[in-house]
């Protein structure tokens, strides 16, 4: 059975729910590989690399598309990126990868609480909130108790007056 929609509110299940804050980084670049063979150590020898170039990566995110290829989206800081862009056909023939791009003026913000696993609203209202603001994510990483997104550095202020007013902070 498919659940009703329900109407966009604080968030898309229209209440507040209580977290433990708000995490944010700002000044950061993000690039993405694209179009990598998908086979087992191909993100090992990326990182293995970006090591190598003394590149630290703050926010990782991959999947697979239709294709079967692997795509990742990082987040560095700006010198990190810059770095990255220097050595750019260093990275793609590591992993040989079909596109590499990098986006300047990015940042992340998320929640984080403890009890995710037991509130599976938190995506939805989260996505919901900054949807409801014209926030475009462009990437998403998750952990056990964080929900992290990437967004355009000019709208992180936005972002944070979303995520406050759909919910309930310590």
């Amino acid at each position: 059975m498919i659940p009703r929609r329900t109407t966009i509110q604080h968030g898309c299940t229209g209440r507040k729910l209580t977290i433990g804050g708000i995490i944010e980084s700002r000044g950061l670049s993000m690039v993405r590989i694209m179009g990598i063979r998908d086979i087992p150590g191909a993100g090992g020898r990326l990182f293995h690399y970006l090591a190598t170039l003394d590149v630290n990566v703050e926010f990782i995110s991959s999947a697979s598309d239709v294709r079967g290829t692997a795509n990742f989206i990082l987040c560095m800081d700006k010198q990190d990126g810059e770095k990255v862009v220097a050595d750019m056909e260093g990275v793609r023939a590591t992993v040989e990868a079909e596109k590499i791009d990098l986006i300047y003026d990015v940042a992340t913000i998320g929640v984080y609480g403890p009890h995710f696993r037991e509130t599976p609203d938190i995506a939805a209202n989260l996505f919901c909130c900054l949807a409801t603001k014209g926030i475009q994510v462009l990437g998403v990483s998750t952990s056990i108790s964080t929900v992290a997104c990437l967004v355009k550095e000019s709208e992180l202020d936005n972002a944070r007056e979303a995520i406050q007013s759909a919910f309930v902070l310590p």
